[in-house]
């Protein structure tokens, strides 16, 4: 898949994240003219499907939208439960939770295998993800992916290709929201690089400041704060012998706030990330994407998306949020709010 997240190739995706964008701010329109809260992390959910979608495989979920997320909610919260259960035997008792679990899934795989079946009946050959993965051929066999490898990719894709990212611009939205100098800096920039047009892939460039909030929400919420790798051989990590063989897991919420490498680390910093404040860090203390060969392939679209995302909204709107309670992270497989975030949406006061 990596020819799909070429620079190149992500740069000539920008023009359809953004109408992806531009169309959905039509729905803050209309509540920031009624005033009426809405839920926050729903929302940018929504939003970060479609961009999944309509860019990856050049299709949109249309009627299918509500269920879409239904599914998902469902899927994701009980898959969360089960990674730590040290048996497999609840998961095949038939109880509510794991009906639903079963539908959801079930769901999930329809709304792929309608997306393949769609390609296969249509002459248009899109120049994206999906006839990427409907071309390839095992180098050695030159045999193509069969039907359930074709659908589990396109799965894999639809769900980390949203959800960490709806992840991230929700606490993005929340801390931009709580550090008011720190929005205004980021308006005046996207003002200036944007001048009242839709951003374009060669802005990112003079985005800096707005590239340096991801990448502190990135640190203090990383969407995946945890991975597992296996080791290949003996080692020794701190004094702590590691056999080959042994499952090691990596956190890097611990790693991003540990006091040795980041002064005052639970403050939100941006310009901890400015070129003479990373001198001499270590290349894995800041790990949101993970590190070496399996490092993700959607870095750079990620941080795309989430640039226009926020630079999009804050041009035409402020954000107030609504929650009653300060929101903090759920142990869940991506370092989500442990409850929706709420939020109104207004029009923007400029200064």
């Amino acid at each position: 898949m990596q020819p799909a997240f070429l620079k190149e190739r992500v740069d000539a995706l920008a023009g359809r994240m953004t109408d992806v964008i531009a169309k959905h701010l039509k729905l803050w329109e209309q509540r920031a003219v009624s005033g009426e809260p809405f839920n926050l992390s729903w929302d940018v959910s929504a939003l970060t499907v479609e961009i999944a979608l309509q860019t990856m495989f050049d299709t949109g979920l249309g009627a299918d939208a509500q269920g879409f997320k239904d599914a998902m909610h469902i899927a994701h919260d009980v898959t969360a439960k089960r990674v730590w259960n040290l048996t497999s035997l609840s998961e095949k008792l038939p109880t509510k939770r794991n009906r639903q679990f079963n539908e959801a899934v079930a769901f999930l795989q329809n709304v792929c295998s309608h997306i393949i079946d769609e390609r296969r009946r249509s002459s248009h050959r899109a120049d994206d993800l999906l006839s990427i993965l409907m071309d390839a051929r095992d180098a050695e066999t030159n045999e193509a992916m069969n039907e359930q490898q074709l659908r589990d990719e396109i799965m894999t894709l639809m769900v980390s290709g949203h959800d960490t990212t709806a992840t991230m611009v929700a606490w993005a939205l929340l801390m931009l929201s709580q550090h008011p100098q720190h929005l205004e800096r980021m308006r005046n920039e996207t003002d200036t690089v944007m001048a009242g047009r839709l951003p374009e892939a060669g802005d990112l460039k003079g985005l800096e400041y707005t590239k340096r909030i991801i990448q502190e929400v990135a640190r203090l919420r990383p969407s995946i704060w945890w991975f597992a790798r296996v080791a290949i051989n003996d080692d020794n990590i701190a004094g702590q012998p590691i056999k080959a063989g042994t499952t090691v897991f990596i956190s890097q919420y611990l790693i991003h706030t540990l006091p040795q490498i980041w002064d005052d680390p639970e403050k939100f910093d941006p310009d901890r990330f400015l070129p003479e404040q990373s001198t001499g860090r270590s290349k894995f203390a800041y790990i949101p994407f993970g590190a070496g060969p399996r490092v993700c392939l959607g870095s750079g679209f990620a941080i795309m998306e989430m640039a226009f995302v926020l630079a999009m909204i804050f041009r035409r709107f402020d954000v107030e949020i609504t929650s009653d309670r300060e929101p903090v992270f759920g142990n869940l497989l991506t370092l989500r709010p442990n409850e929706d975030i709420l939020a109104r949406a207004k029009p923007r006061l400029r200064h």
